[in-house]
């Protein structure tokens, strides 16, 4: 494998760490009521990460529609396992890619035993977060 491929490969792997982490963090806080009543500089001393991070991946999580905002008091997270979230498929994919490289996107759909238009929207996925 390339060392573009892999440098590549490592920088989404870490993002989707850090979109996990606060997907994580978040559900760790909820409330009686399903609420996580944090704020983002919260989050962001704990994880290690800069508020702006922080930021940026709430609201992709927003936009994905992991999370969703209540007024401007918290947040609720609308997938309790993380395993069922397009960011998870995501580290499938690339898990399927760090093992066996040369598969076309047709054999890498069938290890993962989806669609090919499931694989289409992981990889759509993968390129909205780093955008």
């Amino acid at each position: 494998m390339g060392m573009d491929i892999l440098f590549i490969q490592s920088n989404i792997s870490s993002l989707v760490k850090q979109y996990r982490d606060i997907y994580e963090w978040l559900l760790s806080k909820q409330d009686e009521n399903g609420v996580s009543k944090t704020a983002p500089t919260d989050i962001a001393s704990n994880l290690g990460l800069s508020e702006t991070t922080v930021s940026k991946r709430v609201r992709k999580l927003t936009e994905l529609g992991l999370i969703e905002r209540i007024d401007n008091t918290g947040y609720s997270i609308l997938f309790a396992d993380f395993t069922f979230t397009p960011l998870s498929r995501i580290e499938d994919l690339l898990s399927v890619i760090e093992a066996m490289p040369h598969l076309s996107y047709t054999e890498q759909a069938e290890k993962l035993d989806i669609s090919m238009q499931e694989l289409e929207a992981i990889y759509g996925y993968m390129v909205y977060i780093t955008g």
